[in-house]
């Protein structure tokens, strides 16, 4: 909970019970905090709210380290396999209460970590699990896949669910 007395126009808040992110507007006459979220005003209890401090480097944050992925190609018996998962259940059991933002920010980089091994061990074809959902991480996979060079393609499966991609050599 936070005191709008102590508030100032700009502080970034959470709203614990969805966690949109937004900005103080100040205080409405019936007392709910006024919170700006994009182009919305949103009317919110200040029990439901909390400060927000945006992450500063969120891969480090998540406890997420980093792979010598050099190492990894030199070294013959570690292998990078056909397919990843990115359900959060899957990566980090532990961060799936966390906030979208933190998730999403895991799930990426472990996309990025997961295609830059299978290029470097030269895997022909990979599969992508990222879930139906909203689309979100979705969207991200494959605007990121159009811009990888060495992905010959792309196609979905299981309506939608997954992403099959095909590299060149």
């Amino acid at each position: 909970m936070v005191d709008p007395k102590n508030l100032w126009v700009g502080d970034e808040l959470r709203v614990k019970s969805s966690g949109r992110i937004g900005t103080f507007e100040g205080v409405a006459g019936n007392g709910k905090v006024r919170v700006k979220s994009g182009p919305k005003i949103y009317l919110v209890a200040s029990t439901n709210l909390e400060l927000y401090t945006p992450l500063e480097d969120p891969v480090t944050d998540l406890g997420i380290e980093d792979i010598d992925l050099e190492h990894k190609k030199n070294n013959s018996t570690e292998k990078v396999g056909d397919a990843i998962d990115l359900h959060i259940e899957k990566l980090s059991p532990e961060l799936s209460n966390a906030l979208p933002e933190r998730i999403i920010d895991l799930q990426i980089s472990s996309f990025d970590i997961y295609i830059e091994a299978a290029i470097k061990a030269k895997k022909h074809i990979v599969t992508i699990i990222h879930g139906k959902g909203t689309g979100v991480l979705k969207s991200i996979v494959h605007q990121r896949l159009k811009t990888e060079e060495k992905v010959f393609s792309f196609r979905e499966l299981n309506d939608g669910g997954a992403t099959e991609v095909v590299f060149y050599f």
